[in-house]
């Protein structure tokens, strides 16, 4: 490798690594009450970690393209500022020969990026969900306080009290029977839990039963126990349903063929929601080296005095980018308009290192 690559990669990859350093701490501060609401559900210190370390990939994606500009910015600017890219000019290398090992790095961050936005990030959401409800297997108590990582469907819950997890006191549960379309309602005193028994004192169920007569009133059954013993895995076992499904974000592309599949009857009629999430994959993809470049076209400078103005523009166009990408999300149900704004972002940052290198290649200055 020539020594001018090792060079631009070395100073590149490190303010690259040192970004996406930055971004990942600030993901953990901002997810912290989640992986303290998952400790305290009862998990070992091994599955608290596996949960923290399956939340990192799902800021990756977006702070990807983010450190690549951010990299390549600075990068440039620290070389035009010292004078380096001029030495390298007059030794004959034109911008390309210069920019070139960055835009392949750029590239090949770009595929590692598209292989964290479509296998590893849905694999860890999905590895994450499955850890909560897991938890909600060995201390289903943790369902019932507010916030909880895995919420009930159809229910209303609230209590008084819930000490550590493993005590509740004055609860009320609502829910609805899927069998009957009926509403039921659960009240206890005290609920406790003992190993794997779920133990209840002052209990009240209140059901209805069908008449079978339109023109007659639901039978309402009343029933009061002093205590009642289950086993705590029925209570999570309310959280299964016959009709369950996932959300695209959760499916690599195989699971999404196979959904699409399952949902038309034939691989050949694609949801509105799997060409978005592909399209929303290969984006940010792009993004990475999209924003490659465009740092290194901010970071440029001809003359002496250092200007802010290109930090400014790399700015703006980030978020450009980020408006454009939110709004594309939010479009659920209209395809071309959430495809256009998906695509909308890379023509005008193809447009804008373009005419900012031609400027810079003349001499022109901002």
């Amino acid at each position: 490798m020539p020594l001018l690559w090792r060079y631009l990669l070395r100073n590149f990859l490190q303010i690259f690594i040192l970004s996406i350093s930055g971004f990942i701490a600030v993901l953990l501060v901002t997810r912290f009450q989640s992986v303290a609401r998952f400790a305290a559900s009862g998990a070992s210190l091994l599955h608290v970690m596996q949960f923290i370390l399956a939340q990192v990939p799902h800021i990756l994606p977006l702070a990807v393209p983010i450190s690549c500009l951010i990299a390549s910015l600075i990068l440039f600017q620290r070389m035009s500022q010292s004078h380096e890219i001029t030495a390298l000019r007059v030794a004959g290398l034109g911008f390309i020969p210069i920019a070139f090992p960055l835009i392949l790095c750029g590239l090949l961050i770009s595929l590692v990026n598209f292989t964290i936005v479509s296998e590893i990030s849905p694999r860890c959401r999905s590895y994450s969900k499955s850890l909560a409800y897991q938890m909600t297997i060995v201390n289903p108590l943790c369902l019932l306080q507010k916030g909880t990582l895995v919420k009930f469907k159809n229910a209303y819950v609230d209590m008084n009290i819930l000490k550590s997890g493993k005590y509740a006191e004055d609860v009320c549960f609502i829910m609805r029977n899927i069998s009957n379309q009926r509403l039921g309602m659960m009240m206890a005193k005290k609920l406790s839990l003992e190993g794997d028994q779920l133990i209840g004192n002052g209990v009240t169920f209140i059901s209805s039963i069908d008449p079978k007569n339109p023109e007659s009133f639901d039978h309402l059954v009343i029933e009061n126990q002093a205590e009642m013993q289950t086993k705590a895995s029925h209570l999570s076992q309310y959280l299964i349903s016959s009709n369950w499904s996932f959300n695209y974000d959760y499916l690599n592309f195989r699971k999404i063929q196979a959904k699409q599949i399952v949902e038309t009857g034939s691989s050949d009629n694609v949801p509105i929601r799997a060409i978005q999430e592909i399209t929303r994959r290969f984006s940010l993809a792009l993004a990475s080296l999209a924003f490659t470049l465009v740092g290194m076209a901010c970071g440029l400078e001809i003359g002496r005095d250092r200007k802010v103005r290109g930090v400014l523009w790399g700015a703006a166009l980030m978020m450009l980018y980020l408006v454009t990408f939110v709004t594309a999300k939010t479009l659920k149900h209209s395809l071309l308009p959430s495809l256009a704004f998906f695509a909308l972002p890379f023509p005008i940052l193809a447009l804008f290192c373009y005419h900012s290198l031609k400027k810079i290649s003349r001499g022109v200055t901002r």
